[in-house]
């Protein structure tokens, strides 16, 4: 017994809530049920810790601490502010990770598109011959080696984008831009895929080609220049990763003509016209 009468000061038992000898009420025992009631809630701990973790901690202190003396000993000496650096790091790491990842596989079907409109703009071959898979240039370097019209496969498609250039600029003056939007995308089937893949097949006497994903797009489309603009809000453009190159199956970025508001289109049933599409 340690509890005592405030009154009489007879000793009483530790959870007695009367005195026994007076009868005078006594206050009620300091743990009830077995919680104290002065001690401190789950979520009053946790934020304690975080407290205590980030005491002392600045951008100043972790930039400092991050050395190659305390990386290379963070498990025989653990530094806070080290520690602290590095989960910054690898988060950072992580981000830039996953923005590459959407940047290169995500939107990896627009590359076609925009190698077309930096041929047209630009007048530079190389943006064409970028969305050739490998056997299309090895055909283009066959016709070039009977023809002994150019002096490389570069030389053959800087003629091509010169062309496209000019002919834009002959529509729409001089400093030509083309703007694009994807307004709806359909993914290709995998009967559509096996097809294209059969057709190219046979068209190149290859025996095996490799068609692994497509979408046939519809853009909206603006150009501009210094006479002239033109917009066309359906344009159909399919596209296809042919051998690892995204590829432009049909369509094209050509504005409409003056003289009349209809889109221009191109009707590439024949695969081979995937190369005459840019002429």
């Amino acid at each position: 017994m340690s509890k005592f009468c405030t009154t009489c000061g007879a000793s009483l038992e530790d959870n007695a809530t009367f005195c026994t000898n007076c009868g005078t009420p006594q206050e009620a025992a300091p743990q009830q049920n077995g919680v104290d009631p002065n001690a401190q809630t789950p979520a009053a701990s946790a934020a304690d810790a975080v407290k205590n973790t980030f005491s002392g901690v600045s951008f100043t202190s972790v930039k400092e601490s991050l050395t190659m003396d305390n990386i290379k000993n963070i498990t025989k000496k653990p530094n806070k502010n080290t520690i602290i650096g590095l989960c910054v790091i690898g988060v950072v790491v992580i981000a830039v990770i996953v923005i590459l990842c959407l940047l290169l596989f995500g939107g990896g079907y627009k590359k076609p598109i925009d190698n077309m409109v930096a041929a047209m703009t630009k007048g530079e071959g190389k943006y064409i011959k970028a969305t050739y898979p490998d056997f299309m240039i090895e055909e283009v370097e066959d016709s070039i080696d009977k023809s002994n019209k150019y002096d490389d496969v570069d030389d053959y498609f800087d003629e091509r984008a010169e062309k496209l250039k000019e002919s834009l600029e002959k529509r729409l003056g001089d400093d030509p831009s083309i703007k694009y939007s994807v307004k709806k995308k359909k993914e290709l089937t995998n009967k559509q895929l096996k097809s294209l893949k059969e057709e190219f097949e046979d068209e190149y006497e290859l025996d095996k080609v490799s068609v692994s994903d497509g979408y046939k797009l519809t853009l909206s489309v603006t150009w501009k220049g210094d006479d002239d603009d033109a917009t066309d809000e359906s344009r159909e453009i399919t596209v296809a990763k042919v051998n690892g190159t995204w590829t432009v199956i049909s369509g094209n970025l050509t504005p409409p003509s003056k003289k009349s508001s209809k889109k221009s289109s191109v009707d590439l049933d024949d695969i081979q016209d995937l190369i005459d599409d840019y002429t």
